[in-house]
């Protein structure tokens, strides 16, 4: 029989689905985490990828990374780097941090792994209980690393339109919030708005696990691109 629902196919649906597998603590469930797992690491390497690929389009289109947003572009093509962008008001406090987690190199080895224990080979030893503990473990660890690379919802640089000095954010819009609401996250037009910019070595504490999303540019005053989560 067909499935009655679509398939969630974003990096936190595959998340979840590799946490609620674990948890049930049969065999064939460890294989199901291990395969939603390994699916939903490459998913979140393509989210940042389809971003760039944005940004990329921009560019050509006549938009330039904003001047105070240069190290953020730097900050992508660098591994394992952890930024905030901080939009600030004109007193300075706070409107909004956004923050950024790459998927880290440990993510993308344990993909890898994966490959051991999701292969029909001769290593292909489900009964065998190393085999299953060493895959517990794999799995557990795996988790903890995407958790971490889907913290975030920052996505690509800031961008500036030379010509109009219209702003754009590559952001991802998270379920239950009013895109009406976040598309004045860079202000009204002819408004000056600072960024901060900080580097990290660790995700701050309190930031609260992203349950869904769906992926958007902020800018001006519409939504530039869409890509729905499913």
């Amino acid at each position: 029989m067909p499935p009655t629902a679509p398939v969630r196919a974003s990096s936190r649906a595959f998340l979840a689905r590799a946490r609620a597998h674990l948890h049930e603590g049969a065999v064939d469930s460890l294989l199901c985490a291990a395969l939603n797992l390994r699916l939903g690491i490459e998913a979140r390497l393509h989210e940042y990828l389809d971003a760039a690929e944005q940004v990329s389009a921009l560019k050509k289109r006549g938009w330039q990374v904003s001047r105070l947003a240069k190290d953020i572009e730097r900050v992508f093509s660098v591994k394992g780097k952890i930024a905030t962008v901080t939009v600030l008001r004109d007193d300075g406090s706070p409107l909004r941090t956004l923050l950024y987690t790459p998927v880290s190199s440990r993510a993308r080895a344990i993909v890898e792994r994966l490959g051991d224990y999701l292969h029909f080979t001769p290593r292909f030893r489900p009964r065998d209980q190393a085999w299953q503990t060493a895959l517990t473990e794999l799995v557990n660890e795996g988790v903890g690393e995407l958790a971490a690379a889907t913290t975030g919802t920052l996505l690509g640089p800031p961008m500036l339109d030379g010509a109009t000095g219209q702003g754009s954010i590559l952001a991802e819009i998270l379920e239950g919030e009013d895109f009406e609401a976040q598309r004045t996250l860079l202000g009204e037009p002819g408004q000056t708005v600072t960024f901060k910019v900080d580097y990290l070595e660790n995700i701050p504490d309190g930031q609260p696990g992203v349950q869904e999303s769906g992926t958007g540019a902020i800018v001006g005053n519409r939504r530039e691109s869409t890509n729905d989560v499913r």
